[in-house]
């Protein structure tokens, strides 16, 4: 190994020279702080804030400058390969020159590098493999046209403004431009012929999506970016209109996750299936109705629609319907997703709570639970903001795990026939918990079981029991 130039003045020695005749470096010392065996680079041992490579090295090992102090690392001509997670949570890292030479970056190999910004991936890479950029969050990059395959994750929660695709990559794996929050626009090029689950989801600013019409496997119609054979709708824009013409029988998962300007949406009547996560945390989003097609809803695929007020389900649809702004799984009898103005049905068609079914739903008010509901899921109310009091009308069977957590206006509970268990972060961060009525006696609260954080930063209340008075406990 050698150094063709100073690694600190860039002018020109010899190779056997030990000390840069320009500026004195210990050519020898620089040296020494890299761990190299044959012509892979194990480790680097030292502490500068610009480092060079020195010549002769091919293969930057795994972990080789993982959790670096650099600011600035160069690489040689004759490196050919990088391993995996070679530069992961370098964090004050800014700037790596890779060269053309280079075939082959491992998995990880930058992930979290959080001030990675200026970089050139070689023209000779064809694979950008799982999670090789992700969480570079200032990252600004041009994808070479030498590119085939995009790994999962690959550049996941990037800082991109804009990102071109080139025409030549082939598949674009799951979560490959997840959470890439600044991007507003999608083009998919002719060559695309695999594009996996979540590719392109929480981009809570999108508005474009087009799809080049020589695509084979793939169109656009609506704002919609749609997979022609299955018709399935993998992603939606803000201003997304749903095509109606029945090329659209799935709404595939987290479609249109966190979309936060989408206000209004009509699921076509060719829909079967809404995936898990599709409309969750769409902010703005007021009313959905789901048409009498649709025979499955995955799981929580409207939860944190903290807007939403109404909710309708198409007369004729055999596996759901709604009553008072509530969505029902019919068969289950279970309540999958409530509304700000829902008033929980007391006829017996809802004997359970689905989890997140209220999550973040303001200004609730006082909720009434029928006395035929028996189980209510994880975190089925947390983050209510306006929820006053909840009252139980029958016995409960538990509370699940924070089912009410960060309710922060929650000042009562009522249980009017009981409640057996109350699990982890059940009543958690309830701050203004006052009171908690419990139709039973003192030691019959003492024997409901309780996990130990139930009641985590919650209010120092008094539980009010038929035989006098107890702090809960």
């Amino acid at each position: 190994m050698y150094f063709a130039k100073c690694p600190v003045c860039g002018k020109g020695i010899s190779a056997e020279a030990e000390t840069c005749p320009h500026c004195g470096l210990s050519l020898k010392e620089y040296y020494e702080e890299f761990e190299i065996k044959g012509d892979e680079l194990f480790c680097y041992n030292g502490a500068r804030q610009r480092v060079v490579v020195p010549d002769g090295v091919k293969r930057i090992g795994d972990h080789a400058f993982s959790h670096c102090e650099a600011l600035s690392i160069t690489l040689p001509e004759s490196v050919t390969a990088i391993g995996e997670r070679a530069f992961i949570a370098s964090l004050d890292l800014k700037s790596v020159y890779i060269p053309d030479s280079v075939t082959d970056i491992g998995k990880h190999a930058f992930f979290n590098c959080v001030k990675l910004e200026d970089i050139v991936i070689p023209s000779r890479l064809t694979v950008i493999d799982d999670c090789v950029f992700g969480g570079c969050d200032r990252l600004d990059i041009t994808i070479p046209k030498s590119i085939k395959r995009i790994g999962v994750c690959a550049f996941s929660q990037c800082g991109f403004r804009k990102i071109t695709i080139p025409n030549g990559v082939t598949v674009i794996d799951e979560s490959a431009f997840s959470s890439c929050c600044h991007l507003k626009s999608v083009h998919i090029p002719a060559s695309v012929t695999h594009i996996g689950t979540g590719a392109f989801s929480r981009w809570n600013r999108l508005k474009k999506i087009t799809v080049s019409k020589d695509n084979p496997v793939y169109h656009s119609a609506g704002n919609c970016l749609i997979d022609t054979a299955s018709g399935t709708l993998i992603l939606g824009a803000e201003k997304s209109v749903i095509p109606d013409d029945g090329s659209v029988k799935f709404i595939g998962e987290e479609a249109f996750f966190e979309r936060k300007g989408l206000k209004h949406i009509t699921i076509p009547n060719s829909v079967t299936y809404i995936g898990k996560y599709a409309f969750a945390h769409c902010n703005a989003l007021a009313e959905i109705t789901i048409p009498k097609s649709v025979a499955a809803i995955g799981e929580r695929a409207f939860s944190s629609c903290c807007a939403l007020k109404r909710i309708n389900v198409e007369n004729g649809n055999t596996a759901y319907h709604s009553s008072g702004d509530c969505l029902i799984e019919t068969d289950t009898k279970k309540l999958i997703r409530g509304s700000k103005n829902s008033v929980i049905p007391d006829d017996g068609s809802v004997t359970s709570i689905s989890e997140c079914a209220f999550d973040k739903c303001a200004d609730l008010g006082d909720v009434i639970i029928p006395e035929h509901v028996t189980d209510i899921g994880d975190h089925a109310f947390c983050f209510c903001k306006g929820l006053k009091s909840v009252t139980f009308a029958g016995s409960v069977n538990k509370i699940g795990k924070y089912v009410f957590d960060y309710c922060e206006d929650l000042a009562s509970v009522t249980f009017a026939d009981g409640v057996s268990e109350l699990e982890d972060g059940a009543f958690s961060h309830c701050s203004a918990l006052t009171d908690i009525y419990y139709n039973g006696t003192k030691e019959q609260w003492k024997s409901v079981k309780k996990d130990e954080h139930w009641d985590f930063r919650s209010g120092e209340c008094t539980v009010r029991c038929a035989d006098g008075d107890i702090k809960k406990g």
